[in-house]
């Protein structure tokens, strides 16, 4: 009997055993990570400051593109112009004033150079009536919020361009990439939470698209900006967040050749 007794109080003490070593852990990263917060850049409610760039486009019909391109830059009007977050890229002007000129076609960019898109500041190949923007073959197969964060950088170029052309464009071929990136952080922070939720998602389980990889990186930018500065403290952060994008672009070896002697 009391060898019974024994057994059993031996198998409940290693049992009890068990339960500490492989259970109370996890409960106390539960507990620990139970309250993180999202990450700002895609979640949290900051104030943007607007920000004001006149295009001159002379179309007053757009192009017809692809179906995916007319998604994607649907949705890049649909969440600049008319969002119930609180953020507006554009009080005037802005892509609503190129939206008519932007012809968005497929390309070998990422093979050729080693970029997702681009503009070419070419006067010889866009102008006021005519802005193309190139996008890499791979994003046959991206669905139209990664298209769509692509295109907000490069259409922040194609204004660029036109500022240029009018005379206006005073920034470094490093302060374009830098106004661009900026451009392109806001446009996902403007994002429903649905579309949200798809980024996350996908960033969280290591997803391979290098859309994905910039929109991190971009996050950790801003994630270090606020926490330095505070989310009330806009002109500190903001001055931060861009110093911190700058050094990223200006230590990149792709923007070290494409600006060198610009």
């Amino acid at each position: 009997m009391w060898q019974y007794i024994k057994f059993v109080l031996a198998a409940v003490g290693f049992i009890s055993i068990c339960i500490i070593i492989f259970f109370l852990p996890n409960l106390f990263l539960e507990a620990k990570y139970s309250n993180v917060q999202p990450t700002p850049i895609l979640t949290q409610e900051i104030l943007i400051p607007t920000m004001r760039l006149r295009g001159y486009c002379n179309r007053s019909t757009p192009y017809k593109q692809k179906a995916e391109f007319g998604r994607a830059l649907g949705l890049i009007m649909q969440r600049t112009y008319n969002n119930e977050r609180p953020f507006f890229m554009f009080t005037e002007g802005g892509y609503r004033d190129i939206i008519n000129c932007t012809q968005v076609v497929y390309s070998n960019s990422r093979e050729s150079f080693g970029a997702e898109g681009f503009f070419e500041f070419n006067p010889q190949k866009a102008n006021h009536s005519y802005l193309p923007i190139y996008v890499d073959q791979n994003y046959k197969e991206a669905d139209d919020i990664l298209t769509a964060v692509l295109l907000s950088h490069e259409m922040m170029h194609a204004l660029q361009f036109l500022d240029k052309l009018n005379g206006e464009l005073t920034l470094s071929c490093y302060d374009q990439e830098v106004s661009a990136y900026l451009t392109q952080a806001f446009f996902i922070h403007s994002l429903n939470k649905e579309e949200i939720n798809s980024l996350e998602s996908r960033i969280n389980q290591q997803g391979t698209h290098p859309q994905l990889q910039i929109i991190k990186n971009l996050e950790n930018l801003l994630i270090e900006s606020l926490n330095y500065c505070g989310y009330q403290n806009t002109n500190c952060w903001l001055d931060r967040f861009k110093a911190n994008i700058s050094n990223m672009v200006s230590s990149n070896q792709f923007y070290q050749e494409q600006c060198k002697g610009r």
